[in-house]
C-alpha cells in the first residue's frame, strides 16, 4: 500500500533498505567517521579476548577472561560499528556475512590478524560493489550489486559447511 501512495520519502526508505551510496559524501563520512574508527579501535583491542573465548568458556576464565565483559564489550563494539555502517548507507548485505568467513578461510582463526583483513576486504568489496553500480546504463543500488556478488559465495560457504 505504501508503494501504491509512493512520494519521495518511499523512494528515501526503499534506497535505505536496499542499501545505497548514491547521493553520499564527506558530510556523511564525518558524521560516523568518530564511531568507526572507535569500533575499528576497539575490535583490534579486543581480538586476544576473542582469540580465548574461542577456546570455551571455562579457558577462558582460566586465562583471566571475564566473560560477561568481554562478552558485552564486544557486542557493544560490533552494535556501533553497524549502526554506523547502516546509519549512512542502509542495509548492504552480504558484506557483513561472507567477508569474515572469507578472511578466516584466507588468514585463519586469529582474531589479531582476521579483523584487519576482513575491514580492508569489506571495504574493498564494497568499492568493487560500488564500481560496478555505477558502470551500467542505470545506477543500481549498490546493495544489488553486494547481494549479486556475495549470494554465491555465501551459498558455496554453506555448501562447503554442511560436506556434501
Amino acid at each position: 500500500m505504501l508503494l501504491l501512495f509512493a512520494d519521495e520519502r518511499i523512494q528515501v526508505a526503499l534506497n535505505w533498505l536496499i542499501g545505497s551510496l548514491n547521493g553520499k559524501g564527506w558530510e556523511e563520512v564525518n558524521l560516523i567517521a568518530a564511531y568507526v574508527l572507535g569500533g575499528l579501535v576497539g575490535g583490534c583491542l579486543l581480538a586476544r579476548s576473542l582469540n580465548v573465548l574461542q577456546l570455551g568458556d571455562e579457558m577462558a576464565q582460566g586465562l583471566g577472561v571475564v566473560l560477561g565483559r568481554s562478552r558485552l564489550m564486544i557486542g557493544g563494539t560490533a552494535t556501533l560499528l553497524t549502526a554506523a555502517a547502516v546509519s549512512s548507507s542502509g542495509l548492504i548485505g552480504f558484506v557483513g556475512l561472507v567477508v569474515p568467513h572469507m578472511a578466516r578461510f584466507l588468514i585463519g582463526t586469529d582474531f589479531r590478524l582476521m579483523l584487519p583483513v576482513a575491514m580492508t576486504s569489506g571495504a574493498g568489496l564494497l568499492l568493487l560493489a560500488d564500481v560496478l553500480a555505477r558502470l551500467g546504463p542505470v545506477e543500481l543500488p549498490v546493495g544489488v550489486v553486494t547481494a549479486l556478488l556475495g549470494a554465491p559465495c555465501f551459498t558455496w560457504l554453506l555448501y562447503r559447511r554442511s560436506g556434501l
